[in-house]
């Protein structure tokens, strides 16, 4: 079997499901933005990022005969990965390092939080043009 680099996806994932097995159920996230709070479960934002990287993967396991890139790939994995997991560990930081709820606006994570929210939106425009050019080349 052939070691690509998007299964790393997968290797994360696991790990963060493997995390949250340890992380109480009873610790929470709880995030001020302007007048919406919300309260997030520890575990089940582990679980959701997990799954977020698990349904990439799958992508990425059906389609990387279609891609165009590996540089693409590449940079594509290396971003996500990198702004998905800086989140996570920026939100738990923070919310036991202040040990109350999160207001964003007051905290250092007023800048960091968007850019790397954005980041990882835009890395997902990657993907797609990296398909994209891989079908159209198939095509011609």
């Amino acid at each position: 079997m052939i070691i690509r680099n998007y299964h790393l996806l997968c290797i994360v994932a696991i790990l963060l499901i493997l995390l949250s097995l340890f992380v109480a159920h009873t610790d929470t996230l709880d995030l001020h933005l302007s007048d919406i709070y919300l309260v997030l479960s520890g575990v089940q934002t582990l679980r959701t990022v997990a799954l977020f990287l698990l349904l990439l993967w799958l992508l990425y396991l059906f389609t990387h005969r279609f891609l165009y890139s590996k540089a693409l790939t590449s940079l594509h994995i290396f971003i996500t990965l990198s702004a998905t997991l800086l989140i996570t560990a920026c939100l738990f930081y923070y919310a036991a390092y202040a040990k109350t709820y999160i207001t964003i606006y007051n905290s250092p994570l007023r800048l960091l939080l968007p850019l790397l929210i954005i980041a990882t939106l835009l890395s997902q425009l990657l993907y797609i043009i990296n398909l994209l050019l891989g079908v159209l080349r198939r095509v011609n």
